[in-house]
């Protein structure tokens, strides 16, 4: 396996066009599309969803870009330890979650930092425990997350402080049925529970759905379908039909304009985020400093 066909598949998740990735990547598209396919081979499994437009990675390719997302972070850093500091820019560290770290981080960033050029921000994706863990550890500087009232990260609050830097909401969706309505829709019932996609047990988001679930007034009757602890994977499973899921409003907005997901429930069966930046308060970097205060500002 030739690690170049992960970052083209890296590639692809951004640009969500084979042509753009080929571009991108100073490779003819030819090639570029013989190198998925190399991929899809030595993985035993379709990455890419080459009947949608713009192409969407299945829910094995979303799987393997994380996990390639990760080698190759990995890799950069173990390079990094043999290289000089001479001329390096300084780095911001960043741990989030995948869904914050694709959807909200980029903009965020810009705006926050659009006065410091000399910053360099180096993102590490990853669940939001395995967040936690690195910012406690210092192995990042700051940690963006999501924030529920009732289920916090547990971070001791004398050791780390934290900001609110935006909000999302958690909602039901689904494909539409032929005639137009959701076609899996809630509340369900005895007779016919609606088909769902759920989060693994332990996962942050599968305690946001219970809380959802023990909260609103409605009586539920739900059938699950199949599980994963993975946003986009989940995302990508609803997306073929497998069942209603409750997802991040922010990664299925262009889902929801386009038609190709509707809402399945109302807003009882909804939830607020806060999204939230951590750092230490015994650790400090000037630069680090400077990004969290003008996070602050704004």
């Amino acid at each position: 396996m030739d690690l170049n066909w992960i970052d083209d598949l890296l590639s692809l998740t951004e640009t969500r066009s084979f042509s753009r990735s080929a571009d991108a990547r100073h490779i003819a598209q030819s090639t570029f599309s013989k190198r998925i396919r190399a991929l899809e081979e030595w993985v035993g499994a379709e990455l890419v969803d080459r009947r949608r437009y713009p192409v969407e990675l299945t829910a094995a390719g979303l799987l393997v870009a994380s996990c390639g997302r990760d080698v190759s972070r990995k890799l950069s850093d173990m390079k990094s330890l043999f290289q000089p500091e001479t001329g390096r820019r300084p780095t911001v560290r960043i741990a989030a979650g995948h869904v914050l770290a694709s959807h909200f981080l980029p903009a965020w960033w810009r705006s926050g930092t659009v006065q410091l050029t000399q910053a360099h921000m180096s993102v590490y994706p990853a669940n939001i425990h395995e967040s936690a863990l690195a910012l406690i550890k210092g192995e990042c500087d700051l940690l963006l997350a999501y924030h529920h009232d009732v289920i916090g990260l547990g971070l001791d609050t004398d050791a780390f402080e934290a900001i609110d830097v935006g909000d999302d909401f958690v909602v039901p969706v689904s494909v539409p049925a032929a005639g137009g309505a959701p076609l899996h829709k809630l509340p369900g019932s005895r007779m016919n529970p609606a088909d769902v996609v759920q989060y693994s047990k332990g996962a942050f988001f599968h305690r946001v759905v219970s809380h959802i679930l023990d909260t609103t007034p409605l009586t539920t009757h739900l059938h699950t379908r199949c599980e994963s602890d993975m946003v986009e994977v989940v995302k990508a499973l609803a997306l073929a039909g497998n069942g209603m899921a409750w997802l991040p409003r922010s990664c299925v907005a262009r889902e929801l304009a386009e038609g190709s997901l509707l809402y399945a429930g109302g807003g009882s069966y909804e939830a607020r985020l806060a999204i939230r930046c951590w750092r230490s308060r015994t650790r400090h970097d000037p630069i680090v400093d400077q990004v969290f205060q003008g996070f602050r500002r704004n």
